[in-house]
């Protein structure tokens, strides 16, 4: 009877956990971010963006971010990691969210000019992974740690060598249009100057 008790409490203690844990995350708003640079911008200009966190429960936390690149077996195909994650910075890094209030996150991408002509037509992927401590009642003195990635997907601009060559295949396209009207023009003119023969000599 005492053992089937204790398991009984066990039980009802794993399952009020589970439950606090599930219910106690945070809200984060967008669940991934994309920023696509058209052109390298001038030294010393960062691209921002803005993660919204929200404390929705009646218990503050505490929240910490950071910048982490994904493992090899879960980064999106066709992406790969960015290869200095300090071109990356959060603001705050810490922070302590208030019972159901919504705080902005600040993420800022930096890539030094000398690293910009080495890194055209790229496409990146790396995450900005979010953590808040869950505190299960004063009573207990026990926290559990939540953590969350947004994911933050760069592509880079296309390289001056990628764009002549487009520009020569416009101009190929361009010079092929031309002969081809020249040809047609040519044959039009040649077929009509045979037909006029064609004429006269009928009619002689």
């Amino acid at each position: 009877m005492n053992k089937t008790i204790v398991l009984f409490l066990i039980f009802l203690l794993l399952i009020t956990s589970f439950s606090l844990t599930a219910q106690g995350g945070i809200k984060i708003w967008p669940g991934k971010i994309n920023v696509e640079i058209n052109e390298w911008y001038e030294e010393g200009e960062e691209i921002k963006a803005l993660i919204y966190i929200t404390n929705p429960y009646s218990y503050g936390v505490n929240v910490t971010s950071k910048i982490e690149n994904p493992g090899p077996k879960v980064i999106t195909k066709r992406y790969s990691p960015i290869p200095d994650i300090s071109w990356v910075t959060i603001f705050p890094e810490r922070f302590y969210l208030s019972p159901k209030t919504t705080r902005e996150l600040e993420v800022s991408i930096n890539i030094s000019e000398d690293q910009q002509e080495l890194n055209y037509n790229k496409r990146w992927e790396t995450g900005v992974v979010i953590s808040s401590n869950i505190p299960l009642g004063s009573a207990s003195g026990m926290n559990f740690e939540l953590e969350i990635a947004v994911k933050l997907y760069i592509i880079t601009p296309d390289g001056e060598v990628e764009k002549s060559q487009y520009f020569y295949i416009l101009l190929f396209f361009i010079f092929l249009s031309i002969i081809i009207y020249i040809s047609s023009s040519f044959v039009k003119k040649k077929k009509e100057k045979l037909r006029t023969l064609y004429y006269f000599k009928n009619k002689k």
